[in-house]
């Protein structure tokens, strides 16, 4: 089985200098390159959770719509 470091996409527009912070190095080295490779992934999870909430939203009126948002916001950020 292949080091699981090694299967992470290398993103040449991440750059890296000293003045960097530990958590930005991180961001870098680690979070971007991952959620790089899981972009298609995630991109497809959130087509479908929109297909399966959508014919709720689509009938609301604009405040309506707002207020669905605003209710949801934690939920969805919790699928993602």
């Amino acid at each position: 089985m292949k080091d699981k470091v090694s299967i992470r996409p290398v993103l040449p527009s991440s750059i890296i200098h000293d003045k960097m912070t530990s958590v930005e190095l991180f961001q870098n080295n680690s979070i971007r390159p991952i959620l790089k490779m899981q972009h298609e992934l995630l991109v497809k999870l959130g087509r479908r959770y929109i297909k399966r909430k959508k014919n709720a939203f689509t009938h609301l009126t604009d405040k309506g719509k707002e207020d669905y948002l605003a209710q949801r916001n934690d939920s969805i950020r919790c699928f993602l």
